[in-house]
């Protein structure tokens, strides 16, 4: 497994059994391909429809001929309505969300995560993606039709 992050600070948390590349996504030239790519943390739904392209063809170009990329994005409904309040935890991190500005398709966030007496925060833009955005973008960035797994996972394959 090769982990991903433009942070080196998240790469210390990846298991030591992973390679570690330190880079931001639209950058990435491995030099090698894979039969599966992740793309999580909602990366999908960033504000900027040239950084989600160059993000999208960089997984096009480390996936093998048929190989799938699995995404996360912002379910659709739950961003046209999101509002600053307590937010589900994940195990014992408590997350609220601080901030949420409605700007079109656009909504600004700050999100604050807290685990005992560690505290961080999380400040981004978010663009609303319906199914339609999504497989557009996939098409442009040489993608073959998304299969959706849920309202927030879908996958990809490398279109021939």
């Amino acid at each position: 497994m090769t982990a991903v992050d433009n942070s080196v600070d998240m790469l210390h948390h990846v298991p030591d059994a992973a390679s570690k590349v330190c880079c931001d996504i639209e950058r990435l030239e491995l030099g090698r391909t894979f039969d599966v790519a992740l793309l999580a943390s909602n990366l999908i739904n960033v504000a900027d429809d040239r950084l989600r392209l160059a993000q999208l063809a960089a997984c096009r170009r480390h996936l093998s001929a048929r190989g799938a990329l699995l995404f996360q994005r912002f379910e659709p409904d739950w961003l046209r309505a999101v509002q600053p309040g307590p937010f589900p935890s994940i195990g014992e991190v408590a997350i609220t969300i601080e901030r949420a500005v409605h700007r079109g398709s656009n909504v600004d966030m700050s999100i604050r995560y807290a685990m005992g007496e560690a505290e961080w925060k999380q400040h981004f833009t978010a663009r609303l993606l319906d199914d339609a955005d999504i497989q557009l973008a996939f098409l442009e960035a040489g993608f073959g039709a998304v299969a959706w797994i849920d309202t927030r996972w879908g996958a990809a394959r490398a279109s021939s």
